[in-house]
């Protein structure tokens, strides 16, 4: 019973926090689920928590999402996930880590986004690679993050589309793993807790985002994916 009460605390915080600044509660979730399932189990179980906090955080926010680019995620996202189906279990985790991160840093800081123009501003082509990176490094929200900063969004259009990107891409993520054989019904008793405090912590958040003043919620993004990306980094190297 503490072990549960444990999981699901901790799950509602990274809800919180994930739904007031935008993201992180990924890559929290990636740092718990291992404390109580064996290491194969961690990407598909994140994969059922991350539909549900995701899903949650567009519907409560859905009027500032960015709905008319929402075939683009659906579409790219399938291509991505089905290019990347045969590989699960192969790629070694900490070279994608490795890429994500550096290609994360380097989008945030050196403006390459701006040099790349509409190849990387292409939906299909930004969901296609999450769709097929998510397979293996699990939270890969912190990549969509700053391309949306870039297109001059404000910060809730830039949260709730996100979620509603992320909803998109672990329901092809689920659908791969369960393909593939994952039991997800062996880890019932962790999934629900996980689940429930997600889904509370998104209600909370969105509540304490309408807090937020809009610059100091755009400095927090860009900071947030900066440690997150070094702490990917850090993790994959070491």
């Amino acid at each position: 019973m503490n072990e549960l009460i444990t999981v699901f605390a901790v799950s509602l915080s990274a809800g919180i926090f994930s739904a007031a600044v935008g993201l992180g509660g990924g890559l929290l979730m990636l740092g718990l689920i291992p404390m109580f399932v064996p290491v194969s189990a961690v990407i598909p179980i994140q994969g059922v928590v991350n539909l549900t906090s995701n899903f949650s955080r567009f519907l409560f926010g859905i009027k500032h999402a960015i709905l008319k680019w929402l075939p683009a995620y659906f579409i790219g996202g399938l291509v991505g996930t089905a290019l990347g189906y045969p590989l699960i279990g192969y790629l070694p985790e900490k070279l994608l880590s490795i890429i994500l991160a550096i290609f994360i840093l380097l989008s945030v800081w050196t403006g390459i986004l701006k040099k790349i123009g509409a190849l990387i501003n292409n939906n299909y082509i930004v969901s296609a690679f999450q769709g097929f990176i998510s397979l293996f490094v699990g939270s890969v929200a912190t990549l969509s993050i700053p391309l949306l900063m870039e297109r001059k969004l404000n910060t809730k259009q830039v949260i709730v589309t996100s979620a509603m990107q992320m909803s998109v891409l672990n329901v092809f993520r689920v659908a791969a793993f369960f393909i593939a054989g994952f039991q997800f019904s062996a880890y019932t008793n962790i999934l629900i807790p996980l689940i429930l405090g997600s889904v509370v912590g998104n209600y909370i958040g969105g509540y304490l985002q309408k807090m937020i003043p809009e610059k100091i919620g755009a400095t927090a993004l860009k900071l947030i994916i900066t440690v997150l990306a070094m702490l990917l980094l850090y993790k994959a190297v070491f």
